[in-house]
């Protein structure tokens, strides 16, 4: 941005030169100089969240939900020590952070003094808690009476309970339950921020987090941002609570990362959520941690601090630390009082909830209790008489102990006769790519605005791996739809497409421990990348997404180094990543053919593409939205042209033979839909701005 005369270089204009409408009282002169710490000093001072915005898994754990909450003692106004488990209610408490000199804080009291009244009523105990002797306790107490507030106000003038919380903001609110566990914290609702204020508030996060505990359900938001001033802390990190213990400690570290799958009726064949099943295995448990085995997260971090993705399942550092000092102390039990409470497992037949509509296998098939079985497919008929759009998929496996992976592909009807395939040509695992299911997937649930469609007369090709556990079971798995709408003249403002980026003329030699190859995805349009997807089979030992813009500057955006074909993992971007029309994403692959891989059926022969597990695929599943919507353009037109490295090297050579040109008419027939997708300027030929797209 260019200054203007008399402007200091980063401030907006409006702000220096209309200072009196900012500055008429002093709450803006707070906001004031809230606004020139962030726009002049980015580097010296925190991040300001200006509004509040739910986080991810992981930065809920980053922020300790789940959690035990020490004691701490801070003083009452009148001076006398206070607890604040001494006012706890029957569903547990809310600890409101307060400060009557920030702005947003201020804003805010109304709301509060309405939901003290109205969580005491559902069983929760409040405190208001002074934040480090911001406030004298004169105000403190001024302020009470002013909002009629009748809950406990104290003065935590140390900042030993911020300290123990990790409170960011003075803002924050934290809902402990019953048994001290920290259930929420984040912002009271979506109101204000800093900047801003809404006529009435979108979302009540602290209201939706009472009445999910109140009645023994999950917080569907456990934790959000929450604008406010910034807590200084001093005096060291947040407490630990002392010596680990497992009904303190690692019950609930367990319970945040384990326990879904790890229970009574889970997918995971032993349950940990007792202390005799955890002491049994705890070393067990340390040591697939390290392998990088549980939780199943494999990707790699790329650079920066904070995870990109919004279903990372890893664990943080501290968590693995924990869990080995707990084993190096002997694992001690600690004080059964301490236990938390024991969550709700989502046993219900759908996750989302009843779908619109379920579409089953036709028929239940048998799995036997021991060999190998080989992929079954199955065609099922959607019966959709009009185009339907859909915002929420969940697969549903009939038997959850031998379904390896679940994978749905939408065709076009002419691909079956009789319930048969009849045209292998449209059975293209990189084409139609609907629904997935494995251990540990969740639901694809797409934010509001965003659906993907399904024709008329849609049939799913259902792909089920199976894996026999020695008992012979029944499955008759489904895949479950929400519609978004069925008008076929209704259209989302944002279309969800996927491109499979992939190379199915690969060879990968006998015996070959380290066979690399590559695949490359041009992107025809402005888009935005929404989640990856890698698919090997067994030979598969590592995969790669990297961003390549037109300018040849490559980034790497997912790593897998470790790929493990048990876990068909998508890995969801917290952010989209930007994509102009001309940059591509290259997915490379590394297998392992070897006798060394001891998952490998068959070291002695070399391998091709093909649908069977002792087959190999190399595909990179990218979800994607445009960043401008075309009405004209086909939901289902791919705005992706896929380029393995023998087309890529056909053209080049056809470029080296016309001076640097790829004429329109020397490209076969078949592949003249991508070339013209390519062309940008239309003028019939690929030139070397065009070329450059084609890979290195």
């Amino acid at each position: 941005m260019e200054a203007r005369k008399g402007e200091p270089i980063g401030a907006p204009h409006w702000l220096v030169r209309k200072p009196l409408l900012l500055l008429d009282s002093w709450q803006n002169r707070a906001m004031f100089l809230l606004a020139c710490a962030a726009l002049l000093l980015p580097t010296a001072l925190p991040d300001l969240d200006r509004a509040a915005s739910p986080l991810t898994p992981r930065e809920q754990r980053e922020l300790g939900v789940g959690t035990w909450v020490p004691d701490v003692t801070c003083a009452g106004l009148e001076g006398a020590p206070f607890n604040w488990r001494d006012v706890a209610g029957e569903k547990g408490t809310v600890l409101a952070l307060t400060s009557v000199t920030c702005p947003v804080g201020q804003k805010l009291f109304p709301e509060l003094a309405r939901t003290e009244a109205w969580a005491k009523q559902l069983g929760f105990g409040f405190v208001h808690v002074g934040v480090q002797g911001l406030d004298d306790t004169a105000a403190l107490g001024a302020h009470g009476e002013r909002h009629g507030l009748e809950a406990p106000i104290v003065q935590d003038t140390d900042g030993a309970l911020a300290r123990a919380l990790d409170a960011r903001t003075t803002t924050e609110v934290f809902v402990v339950d019953a048994r001290g566990t920290l259930r929420y914290r984040g912002a009271v609702n979506d109101q204000y921020g800093i900047g801003f204020a809404l006529p009435a508030a979108r979302q009540h996060y602290l209201r939706d987090a009472l009445v999910a505990l109140a009645t023994g359900r999950e917080v569907e938001v456990p934790a959000t941002t929450a604008p406010g001033c910034v807590i200084e802390h001093e005096g060291g990190d947040a407490q630990e609570g002392g010596d680990v213990t497992y009904a303190r400690d690692i019950s609930r570290l367990l319970q945040r990362s384990c326990v879904e799958c790890h229970r009574e009726g889970g997918v995971a064949p032993f349950a940990l959520d007792t202390f005799e099943a955890v002491s049994r295995r705890a070393s067990m448990l340390l040591s697939v941690i390290d392998e990088g085995l549980m939780p199943p997260w494999f990707a790699a971090h790329t650079g920066g601090g904070k995870s990109p993705w919004a279903n990372d399942r890893s664990l943080l550092p501290g968590e693995r630390e924990r869990l080995a000092r707990w084993i190096e102390a002997g694992k001690p039990e600690g004080d059964r009082a301490h236990l938390p409470l024991a969550r709700r497992p989502n046993d219900a037949a759908w996750a989302l909830g009843e779908p619109d509509a379920i579409f089953s296998m036709p028929r239940a098939f048998e799995v036997p209790a021991e060999g190998r079985v080989d992929y079954q497919y199955f065609a099922v008929p959607t019966g959709l008489e009009q185009d339907a759009w859909i915002d929420a998929i969940e697969v549903r496996p009939g038997s959850i102990d031998v379904v390896h992976h679940v994978i749905a592909y939408a065709l076009p009807a002419e691909a079956f006769k009789n319930g048969r395939f009849k045209r292998w040509d449209l059975l293209d695992e990189r084409r139609g790519f609907f629904a997935a299911w494995a251990p540990g997937a969740e639901p694809a649930s797409y934010p509001e605005g965003h659906a993907r469609l399904l024709r008329a007369g849609t049939v799913l090709m259902f792909e089920l791996h199976y894996t026999p556990t020695g008992t012979a079971r029944t499955d008759r798995s489904a895949v479950g739809v929400h519609f978004a709408s069925t008008d076929p003249e209704w259209r989302p403002a944002h279309v969800v497409r996927t491109a499979g980026i992939s190379n199915r003329s690969f060879r990968i030699p006998a015996g070959a421990e380290g066979h690399a190859d590559s695949a490359v995805g041009i992107a025809v349009r402005d888009l935005r990348i929404t989640s990856f997807m890698p698919h090997m089979h067994l030979r598969g030992r590592s995969f790669q997404f990297d961003h390549v813009t037109a300018r040849g500057e490559r980034r790497t955006v997912l790593d897998v180094p470790r790929y493990d074909f048990n876990w068909q993992l998508a890995y969801d971007l917290k952010e989209p990543l930007e994509l102009r029309a001309g940059e591509r994403i290259d997915v490379w692959a590394l297998f392992d053919n070897s006798s060394k891989n001891f998952a490998n059926p068959a070291p002695d022969r070399a391998v091709r593409w093909g649908p069977d597990t002792d087959d190999e695929m190399l595909i990179g599943f990218v979800d994607y939205v445009l960043a401008s919507e075309d009405p004209t353009l086909a939901p289902d037109d791919p705005q992706f042209v896929v380029l393995e490295p023998r087309v890529q090297r056909h053209l080049k050579g056809i470029a080296d033979k016309n001076g640097g040109v790829v004429p329109r008419t020397e490209v076969p027939q078949s592949s003249r839909e991508s070339f013209d997708k390519l062309d940008f300027d239309g003028d019939g030929k690929l030139v070397a701005e065009e070329l450059t797209t084609l890979g290195d």
